[in-house]
């Protein structure tokens, strides 16, 4: 708007003043006032200066902007609290799974901490949930120890067959003479291995020395272990 300057001696329609100053900084749209010497005190006029004008533009150029904080690790109540103080406001909120983070704190946020936004913009956040929570299974048979396993198994020998998940779960536990075994169904297995260990017992022959003594043969136990990789549910 002009406002008319009756008291200063320039001549007539001079632009004696502004507000705001020039170089100031003013929000998008908002109105620069200047005082014009109505000349002698005589007359007076008014008028308003477009937003748009020349005048406004050096004065809306910007806001002044706000520094984002860091609220990464923070509980949510806290870094809602943190980002309000700031000037800002908080966007999306979204539960994101994280190995890294803490389950119920803020894992990640944009803009990230140490930008510049403009006052009451949003900031988006990811929230952890802790690890992901992952299971797996097994749905299958077991086969004989082959002869690259045991190359003295012989077919219809009782087998104790121990299934352990790498975590020290026992999936199985039984003993079997015909294979394949199965099926063999476990569900919501927390680790992705697991072993199956096969015990069976083998007896050597007699021997006989030059003198023709017999020496009578021995039960021997065998132990066959196998990796298994279970399948994610």
């Amino acid at each position: 708007m002009k406002e008319d300057d009756t008291e200063s001696g320039k001549s007539r329609n001079t632009v004696t003043g502004q507000e705001p100053a020039a170089g100031t900084f003013a929000p998008s749209g908002s109105e620069v006032k200047i005082r014009v010497a109505t000349g002698n005190g005589a007359g007076s006029s008014s008028a308003t200066v477009p937003s748009g004008s020349s005048a406004s533009a050096s004065a809306s150029a910007s806001v002044q902007k706000v520094k984002v904080p860091n609220v990464v690790n923070m509980p949510e109540d806290t870094a809602v609290a943190t980002l309000i103080e700031a000037g800002l406001r908080v966007g999306t909120i979204t539960p994101v799974s994280s190995a890294e983070v803490k389950a119920d704190t803020i894992s990640r946020q944009a803009p990230a901490a140490g930008e510049e936004a403009d006052p009451n913009s949003l900031v988006n956040l990811e929230i952890s949930t802790g690890p992901e929570k992952v299971s797996y299974y097994f749905d299958g048979t077991i086969a004989a120890p082959t002869s690259q396993e045991a190359s003295d198994y012989t077919a219809g020998v009782p087998v104790q067959i121990i299934f352990i998940a790498s975590d020290g779960t026992v999936i199985l536990n039984t003993t079997a003479t015909e294979f394949p075994y199965g099926p063999v169904t476990a569900h919501g297995l927390k680790v992705p291995t697991g072993a199956i260990k096969m015990v069976y017992t083998v007896t050597t022959p007699d021997t006989v020395d030059a003198n023709g003594n017999v020496t009578p043969g021995k039960s021997e136990q065998r132990t066959v272990t196998r990796a298994v990789s279970f399948t994610k549910e």
